[in-house]
């Protein structure tokens, strides 16, 4: 009887030792699931030029690095500035759309 009913058990959930059992080895991991998505991509992209950017500072001169940040300041303000043009030139849109000036 017991016998009996472990062959029915091994047969209903599966058993290594039967021919359509799937080895976990064949499933994709967890890992190579991540490395497909678009944030796992952004994050492998993120990491190589992080790894860059150390190789560059360790190589680097003090007056090279101000001379980089500096840069890279005035390039974020340029950024900011022009957002802040087109973020100020949409509201006006939406102003002169939505509010019709009465003329006395």
């Amino acid at each position: 009887m017991m016998k009996n009913s472990a062959l029915h058990a091994s047969a209903k959930y599966g058993s290594p030792m039967q021919a359509n059992y799937s080895s976990p080895m064949t499933k994709p991991t967890l890992g190579e699931w991540w490395k497909k998505t678009k944030l796992g991509k952004d994050l492998k992209a993120l990491g190589t030029r992080m790894q860059d950017a150390a190789a560059n500072i360790q190589h680097s001169t003090p007056k090279s690095r101000s001379k980089s940040l500096r840069k890279g300041f005035e390039n974020a303000s340029a950024e900011n500035k022009k957002l802040h043009e087109k973020r100020s030139e949409q509201i006006n849109k939406l102003k002169n759309r939505l509010f019709i000036s009465r003329e006395k």
